[in-house]
């Protein structure tokens, strides 16, 4: 090789870092910023969407359980009224027949009884077996007025958001990136507008089964799962609002790459 073509092939190695680094890397950059953006936002869709199965799954597990729950309840505070009214219907009992016996054994006793003395141990029998019939105002009603009827008028009042899984795969299943998902999604079963849906779900339900709620202890179980679904309902809307925000931010991503 001569020393002039040398002195050439130098001279061109040398240029391009110049050449490279005022035009290549521009594009590249920009290329590049691009796809890790893009990637980090196809990992976090990918989180989500696990994160979604998940609680979806939990939902179902809850929901499920509820008309055992409400059965279990209504049975128990069945057991404990029968038992109650048992209770103060023995007391009554005990006390009437007690004080009747008591009278008879005396007046017999008695060596010489006459019509008035009859007469005023009578009264005062009368008058004890009143307060004894007083405590059978307290016997309470075993025949509930509400249950799994009642329950399940309100699961299928709000049947949507018990399968809100299904809700959004309809409407965006098909969904391609280059297509904004929100334009796809009606304003009544967007996030923000079912979150209000599952409060009124938990205070209708509750107001339905309120003849079991009221019962304080017994009926605590119960109360605690109806407060868990709701509160499971409203994460698995947060977590679907942030799933949405992201198909968003990879469909602008994606038009800003190919403009």
């Amino acid at each position: 090789m001569s020393l002039q073509k040398l002195s050439l092939i130098l001279a061109l190695v040398a240029t391009l870092p110049i050449v490279f680094g005022q035009i290549g890397p521009m594009s590249v950059t920009q290329n590049s910023k691009s796809e890790r953006t893009l990637r980090k936002l196809y990992q976090r869709q990918t989180a989500l969407e696990k994160a979604l199965r998940i609680i979806d799954d939990h939902l179902q597990s809850l929901v499920g359980a509820l008309p055992k729950k409400v059965a279990d309840t209504r049975d128990a505070i069945i057991i404990e009224r029968e038992e109650a009214n048992i209770k103060r219907a023995g007391v009554a009992a005990t006390i009437s027949t007690g004080v009747f016996l008591q009278e008879v054994g005396g007046n017999l006793a008695d060596q010489e009884i006459t019509v008035g003395d009859l007469f005023f141990r009578a009264g005062q029998s009368v008058s004890v077996a009143s307060y004894a019939s007083s405590r059978l105002h307290g016997l309470k009603d075993t025949d509930l007025q509400c249950g799994l009827p009642e329950m399940h008028r309100v699961l299928k009042s709000y049947e949507i958001l018990l399968s809100l899984k299904e809700t959004y795969e309809t409407y965006i299943g098909t969904v391609y990136f280059n297509e904004n998902p929100m334009n796809y999604l009606p304003e009544d079963v967007q996030p923000r507008a079912l979150e209000f849906t599952a409060s009124y779900f938990r205070v209708e339900l509750k107001e339905a089964l309120g003849c079991l709620l009221q019962e304080g202890g017994t009926s605590r179980g119960l109360e605690l799962l109806i407060n868990d679904i709701e509160s499971v309902m409203l994460r698995r809307l947060t977590l679907t609002e942030n799933w949405l925000d992201t198909l968003v931010d990879i469909h602008e991503t994606i038009n800003k790459r190919t403009v």
